[in-house]
């Protein structure tokens, strides 16, 4: 549950900084919350693709409802990267993305760039 609570933190931080600033669209906090839980079980080394997948699906879901709240509170109303349309797609596809590639993070053999930051450096 350490995970859990890592993308509730950012996802907190996220919420009190659109309140501040709603016009301003923190563009990168919806992947940054999604990947939260997954990167935390890397830090324990290798884990198995359901793992991954079930710190993933939860992290996702967890920043998705955070993104509808904001969204129906009115507090995403920042500009996307395109300065286009509504920022919540944006929000949704970075949850995903995050999600995605953090389950990558956790689960592959060996621990890439972002495992070795998380995991920290190989004993001899």
């Amino acid at each position: 549950m350490r995970g859990a609570l890592y993308t509730v933190l950012v996802g907190v931080i996220w919420v009190v900084l659109a309140i501040r600033s709603p016009a301003v669209h923190y563009h990168f906090a919806p992947l940054f919350a999604a990947a939260a839980w997954p990167l935390s079980l890397r830090s324990q080394g290798q884990r198995t693709g359901r793992d991954a997948l079930i710190a993933a699906s939860g992290s996702a879901g967890l920043t998705l409802v955070i993104t509808l709240g904001l969204q129906l509170a009115g507090k995403l109303d920042g500009p996307n990267f395109a300065h286009r349309g509504p920022a919540w797609p944006e929000a949704v596809l970075f949850a995903v993305l995050g999600a995605a590639i953090a389950a990558r993070v956790a689960s592959r053999e060996r621990p890439g760039l972002l495992g070795g930051l998380i995991e920290g450096p190989a004993e001899s």
